[in-house]
């Protein structure tokens, strides 16, 4: 019965919302095609000069200079009556308005026809008076530099009328009432400035706006903490912003690279090592320490989950395949105190992606090239990947679009013997439209993208770092054939209605499928074929209501609800084979083949949440908010999980001093894999893997708190400090035995709830601007470690207070940035030059290298020989260690910047963490230019 409660819900909600946009559909449509005749009628303008002649003379003379055919019956009127007109570049509309209350007349627009008449009581005067229209335009620049502000977001307050400027820094909104107007501009890292104008009846109006540099901006909308658009002041968590300035000539292929800045970002020791190449994943990241299940952060991209699974070395992800010069701006969400309203998986945090878009204005297009060197004593191929990517934008006020490609290759040719000689590409596909109609707003877009590539053995740049150290060789196998290849997909729907300026709903469909497939043959082991073929899909729905209600002039709220559905399917195949083989259907496998497949099950969720922020004196502000998760994989025993939560903001201003203390307490989900309640095999020519069904694995609980306060003096210092305690509740482990008496052996593997995790830290972070110098500043203090609920055995690694493996302690990130002037006497812009450094401190990790000296000795002693050394007596403290980057980007036209990014500057190579097979990837330099015309 409770089942059918919640489908008719769900039936309810969804036909309700349905309804609602086919209605605002249709009456957006009824309004779009009304005549505006007048409009055109004061569009034409005439000069006439005509002294003492009949009206009819006057008229031909009229027909003349505007282009309109006059009708009339000459026995109605009065065509011999003397006129004399005298007007000058005035609109037809008012001259005819003129003429018809002087001599009674009517005059009728019929295409482009005017029917003239006599006037009567029972006419229905057809000149009756319009609003009067006009234009404001002008332009939007720097207060000190004096540079053009490229994508600034202007809207006329109290109207649903916004625009954007151009790449020269200009605006205009056109078919404007006569009335009096605040503009209204906003762009991020500038205080927003409002301006009142009176627009005259057909005139246009030119206002130039000029925006100063500032860090603080407590009106600036976010829409990523809450769902709803809020003024910053209002959100009681932290979120950081990178933004679309920040990226623009910056080496984007790896994501934590650019993330790395954001205090409470943690770079696992040894991350650096899976950073070699091209690879666009954040490897090695964690939100404010581990979180169990694979990180659990959520990555969205324009507001939609994207697949993300982890898969032995690889990490199958769309982010993968995306052009990343298509990233418009990064927003970070920390812990489960941020990531409430967001559901089930994102117990870590949230990182989501906001891709361009089109806009409005003259077609615009943008082209990217970027060419990398990477450079190291251990990699198996020192070269340049070459990255290519071109935009094309454009639009009116009603349509805007945007066409992308963008292609990467990774040259592995020398590899030949290893790998196919495969080189390592990629192509991306980008098309987003835009458009609105009345107060409907639709974007669509579609993601596409292709990467294959051969695969070397990391053996072989292993063993260039045991020679290194004097350790022994491992032995290469050999690979005659080893490739793999990911495609990705992804369409996005995003509608909003604003029913009032403070009313509006929301509704945005995803869906996005990752394919991933991997073919080897290892002649020095079995002979055979290994396939595996990866198939991840999901599905996202997701609808909110907003509404803003002022319950008073000193109190008000704003209100969400809302429900989000999600679907999430992993098909797999493995087999290994005489042959190569990859099909989704068992049956069509070879009869020799040594098959196993196994499909996921699929994973539902319905999610149904609601907040409320009240806001007292806009300086007071109340957060509450409950979310409710149904998941089929929670457990027979929960019907819907509770994620409440609630935090507490104040804006306090002294003069230039303003202060924004803040506290919130959140709890989120993350859900089991249904699959570990069943037991399943997967069998292999060299061992059979089973996965025991764990029917009572529980999900794990991400709860939490923080507290802490902004602080900002004039608009050129800013100060961020805080203090969280997160803690998770029946973390997720696996564990696994093996068994050598069967042939092949035996790995039983279980996941069980074991153990709780503490996360504890403090976030600091600064900037200041002191022309023509900006520094930021960020410092992280993380403890991650084992509570005291431990649910099994305690071993040498999982104890009550044990530290967690491979998360630095704390952590440090500098920039100082200078503003190049423009030295060209015909350039307005100029460029910026920037030094990075990056402190990763001590961590907690296995000493691979003293272990594998000992293990190298204890070989050579003769036999009988004492116990072996053992890898888990190596648990040691590792020394942090910091790298620097520099980078470097100048305006050398009004379209065309040249840039240099230079990543780990002075070359520092070895281990990252005492790991022999995670060596840091030396110095790599970035050099490219970037036009936009």
């Amino acid at each position: 019965m409770k089942n059918n409660y919640i489908r008719v819900l769900k039936m309810t909600a969804f036909y309700s919302l349905l309804g609602l946009l086919l209605q605002g559909f249709l009456v957006s449509i009824l309004f779009a095609s009304t005549p505006s005749e007048g409009q055109d009628l004061r569009s034409i303008k005439v000069t006439l000069n005509v002294q003492n002649v009949t009206l009819e003379d006057a008229i031909l003379t009229l027909e003349k200079n505007s282009n309109m055919k006059f009708v009339y019956l000459k026995e109605e009127v009065a065509l011999d009556e003397i006129v004399t007109i005298d007007v000058t570049n005035e609109s037809l509309y008012d001259l005819l308005k003129g003429l018809a209350g002087q001599y009674g007349l009517v005059f009728q627009r019929i295409n482009n026809q005017i029917v003239i008449k006599k006037s009567s009581a029972a006419d229905v005067i057809e000149t009756q008076p319009l609003p009067e229209v006009g234009a404001i335009k002008g332009r939007v620049t720097d207060a000190k530099t004096g540079e053009p502000l490229v994508g600034a977001n202007i809207v006329l307050k109290g109207t649903t009328k916004g625009v954007t400027t151009d790449s020269k820094g200009y605006y205009e909104f056109e078919n404007l009432t006569a009335d009096s107007y605040t503009i209204v501009v906003k762009y991020v890292g500038y205080a927003t400035r409002e301006e009142d104008v009176s627009l005259p009846p057909n005139r246009t109006l030119e206002v130039n706006l000029i925006l100063t540099p500032s860090l603080v901006n407590l009106d600036e909308i976010t829409v990523t903490g809450t769902l709803s658009a809020r003024e910053k002041r209002a959100v009681a968590t932290t979120i950081t912003e990178i933004k679309g300035s920040e990226l623009q000539n910056r080496n984007l292929t790896n994501i934590a690279n650019v993330l790395e800045a954001v205090p409470g970002i943690i770079l696992q020791h040894g991350a650096e090592g899976d950073n070699v190449g091209n690879s666009r994943q954040p490897y090695g990241l964690l939100i404010r320490g581990t979180s169990g299940l694979g990180s659990n952060i959520k990555y969205l991209i324009d507001g939609i989950e994207v697949v993300s699974f982890s898969y032995s070395a690889q990490k199958v992800n769309i982010l993968q395949t995306m052009d990343p010069n298509d990233i418009e701006k990064i927003e970070v969400l920390k812990g489960p105190m941020a990531s409430t309203l967001y559901g089930n998986g994102a117990g870590g945090g949230v990182i989501a992606i906001t891709t361009k878009k089109g806009k409005e204005g003259k077609t615009r297009i943008n082209f990217k090239t970027m060419f990398t060197q990477y450079a190291n004593d251990f990699a198996d191929y020192n070269g340049y990947s070459q990255d290519y990517s071109l935009n094309i934008m454009g639009g009116g006020d009603q349509f805007s679009y945007l066409l992308g490609v963008g292609y990467n290759i990774y040259p592995t040719t020398k590899l030949t013997d290893i790998n196919n000689g495969i080189d390592d590409k990629t192509w991306s596909y980008t098309a987003k439209i835009n458009g609105k109609i009345n107060n409907i707003s639709a974007d669509l877009s579609l993601q596409y993208g292709n990467e294959n590539k051969g695969a070397g053995l990391t053996t072989i740049s292993e063993n260039k770092f045991r020679q290194s150290l004097g350790l022994s060789q491992l032995t290469v196998g050999t690979l005659n054939d080893y490739r793999y290849s990911q495609r990705s997909f992804s369409t996005t729907l995003h509608l909003t209605q604003m029913i009032e300026e403070n009313w509006y709903h929301d509704l945005t469909i995803g869906y996005n499928l990752t394919n991933f497939s991997q073919l080897s043959y290892t002649a020095s082991r079995s002979g055979t074929y290994s396939n595996s073929e990866y198939l991840f899909s999901k599905v996202n729905a997701r609808y909110f209501m907003f509404f803003d209600h002022s319950w008073s002039k000193e109190i008000k709220s704003g209100i969400t609800a809302g429900l989000e559905y999600v679907n999430y399917d992993v098909h797999t195949l493995n087999l290994s084979s005489a042959e190569p083989v990859t099909d989704f259907l068992p049956a069509n496998t070879p009869a020799t083949a040594s098959s196993a497949t196994f499909t996921k099950a699929p994973y539902l969720s319905t999610g149904y949440f609601t907040e409320v922020v009240t806001g007292f004196n806009n300086k007071l502000f109340l957060t509450t908010g409950i979310r409710f998760d149904i998941n089929n994989a929670y457990g027979d025993n929960i019907d819907a999980y509770a994620q409440p939560r609630a935090g507490l903001s104040y804006v306090v201003n002294f003069g230039d001093f303003n202060i924004k203390p803040r506290a919130v307490w959140g709890v989120s989900s993350d859900a089991p894999d249904p699959t570990y309640k069943t037991t399943h095999t997967i069998a292999f020519s060299f061992g059979n893997f089973v996965y025991l069904g764990n029917p009572d694995i529980k999900p794990q609980r991400s709860e939490g708190f923080e507290f802490g306060a902004d602080f900002y003096y004039g608009n050129n210092y800013s100060l961020n400090v805080t203090y969280y305690d997160q803690r998770i509740k029946d973390m997720i482990q696996s564990s696994y035995t093996l068994d050598l008496t069967t042939s092949p052996r035996t790995y039983y593997y279980l996941y069980t709830n074991i153990a709780e995790v503490i996360n504890r830290g403090l976030e600091v972070s600064a900037k200041a601007i002191i022309e023509p110098f900006t520094l930021d500043l960020s410092f992280t203090e993380t403890t991650s470690k084992w509570g005291d609920e431990i649910g099994q055995t305690p071993t040498t690694t999982i104890y009550p207070g044990a530290s967690l493996s491979n998360v630095p302690k704390r952590s440090f990130y500098a920039r100082l940035t200078y503003s190049i002037p423009s030295l060209l006497s015909w350039m307005e812009k100029g460029g910026r030059v920037s030094l990075d450094w990056r402190f990763n401190g001590s961590a907690f990790t296995y000493d691979d290298i003293s272990y594998y000296l000992d293990y190298d000795a204890w070989q050579k002693l003769p036999t009988p020989r004492p116990p072996a050394p053992s890898s888990s007596n190596y648990l040691i403290w590792v020394k942090g260690y910091s790298y620097f980057n520099l980078r470097m980007d100048y305006s050398v036209t009004d379209y065309a910047a040249l840039y240099v990014d230079i990543q780990n500057l002075f070359d520092k190579q070895g281990s990252s963490n005492g790991q022999i097979y995670k060596q840091f990837p030396g110095r790599r330099i970035n050099f490219g230019f970037n036009i936009t015309y």
